[in-house]
C-alpha cells in the first residue's frame, strides 16, 4: 500500500505467479505515484490455501480484498488482473464486488474450446489430462491446483454484467497462451465504456512490459501511463456508480 493519488490499484497476479514477482513489484511502484497499491496472492499461490480453480473461484478471493480496500479507502478503485487474474477480475466486478474500473490483461474469454488457444494455453492444460500432472505442477511450482477445470459462468459470459463501470482489455498480439481474438471477444461483450489496447508484437501478461528476467523500471513507467492514460478517457464518460452490493450472488 502507501502512496497518494486519486485512485487505489488492485493487482491480481496469473497462474504459477505470486503478488512479490518482479514485473508485478515493478508495476506496482509505478503505479503508485498515482494512488495505494494492493497486491494479494490468489488461492493455491504464495502464502495463500486452498488450491487453484483458474480463475474461478478465485473470483471470491479478488471480491474479498476489494471488499477490504473499501473500508480502508474512499478512492475509486481500479482492479487489474493478469492472465487467471483477468479472469477473477471480471467475474468479481461482474458477480460479486463492483469497482470503479477493471483492467483486464492477457486474460482468456473462454476456459472451454481450448483447442482454439494459444500452444501455451494448450500445452497448460495438459497438465489436467496427464496422469500425475497436478501432483507434478506442485512439485515444480509450488502451485496447488483443482482436479477440475471452470466449465460455466466464464469472462466472456459475464463480462457484460460490468458496465455501466468502465472496462479496457490489453492483449499482446503474439500472446503465446491466448490469441488476441479472446480479447477482441470479450471486448464485443462487454458494456459501455470500454476500451480494447492491443500491443504490436506484446507477449503475455508480465511480458507485455517486461524482457523475460529483466525488468526495466523506464518500460513499465511507459505501460502503466499509457494504461491510465486510456483508463482516465473511460473513467469520464462512465455512467453512476454502481456501488456495493449488499448480497452478492453466488460466484461458484
Amino acid at each position: 500500500m502507501a502512496g497518494d493519488g486519486p485512485l487505489a490499484f488492485l493487482l491480481v497476479h496469473g497462474l504459477f505467479a505470486h503478488r512479490r514477482i518482479p514485473a508485478l513489484l515493478e508495476l506496482a511502484e509505478a503505479l503508485n505515484r498515482f494512488g495505494p497499491v494492493w497486491t494479494m496472492d490468489l488461492r493455491g499461490h504464495g502464502t495463500s490455501g486452498g488450491f487453484c480453480t483458474l480463475g474461478h473461484a478465485e473470483a471470491l478471493d479478488v471480491a474479498a480484498v476489494t471488499a477490504a480496500m473499501r473500508a480502508e479507502t474512499t478512492l475509486p478503485i481500479v482492479a487489474i488482473g493478469f492472465s487467471m487474474g483477468a479472469a477473477a477480475v471480471i467475474r468479481s466486478a461482474a458477480l460479486l464486488e463492483p469497482v470503479d474500473a477493471s483492467i483486464a490483461i492477457s486474460g482468456p474469454a473462454d476456459w472451454r474450446d481450448a483447442g482454439q488457444r494459444g500452444r501455451g494455453a494448450r500445452r497448460t492444460a495438459l497438465i489436467w489430462r496427464v496422469p500425475g500432472g497436478l501432483a507434478a505442477a506442485k512439485a515444480l511450482t509450488g502451485v496447488r491446483l483443482s482436479g477440475q477445470m471452470p466449465n460455466r459462468d466464464s469472462p466472456l459470459e459475464v463480462v457484460g454484467q460490468i458496465a455501466p463501470a468502465p472496462i479496457l482489455i490489453v492483449h499482446g498480439s503474439a500472446d503465446p497462451f491466448f490469441p488476441p481474438e479472446e480479447a477482441e471477444d470479450l471486448y464485443d461483450k462487454a458494456g459501455e465504456p470500454k476500451d480494447l489496447w492491443i500491443i504490436p508484437g506484446g507477449g503475455h501478461a508480465e511480458g507485455l512490459f517486461s524482457l523475460g528476467p529483466s525488468v526495466l523500471p523506464e518500460i513499465v513507467d511507459a505501460f502503466a501511463v499509457e494504461m491510465l492514460r486510456r483508463l482516465e478517457r473511460l473513467m469520464a464518460d462512465r455512467g453512476p456508480s454502481r456501488g456495493v452490493r449488499s448480497t452478492p450472488p453466488n460466484a461458484g
